[in-house]
């Protein structure tokens, strides 16, 4: 709540998106840091490289956002239906470069537990 008052003012509703994020973050350390000190969560050997296949492809997916999304004139001066279908367009194309990249980087579907 602290963060909500502070950040509101300087940023008006993304204040509100960050202070939210920023407290998620905070109880996911905390959380992680609990559960260790008390013994009930081990990682298992390779969540390292897990991670870093992960960070690897998300940052590919927002550099192409980053450097696809051009001017925000670009974007108003489109009317409705043209908006929506650019916008569908670089979902797609980031859907494709993060999945793509999880591949290259040697992520493969039998890394993932699912039992």
């Amino acid at each position: 709540m602290v963060l909500n008052l502070i950040l509101i003012w300087p940023l008006a509703h993304a204040g509100l998106a960050l202070a939210t994020s920023l407290a998620a973050l905070l109880n996911a350390g905390l959380l992680y840091r609990g559960l260790r000190t008390q013994g009930v969560f081990q990682p298992q050997p390779g969540w390292g490289r897990f991670l870093l296949r992960i960070g690897i492809a998300s940052a590919c997916m927002v550099l192409l956002l980053w450097w696809g999304s051009g001017p925000l004139s670009l974007w108003l001066s489109m009317d409705t239906w043209a908006r929506a279908l650019h916008l569908l367009g670089w979902i797609v194309a980031s859907l494709v470069v993060y999945f793509a990249s999880l591949v290259i980087f040697g992520f493969r579907l039998h890394h993932v537990n699912l039992k």
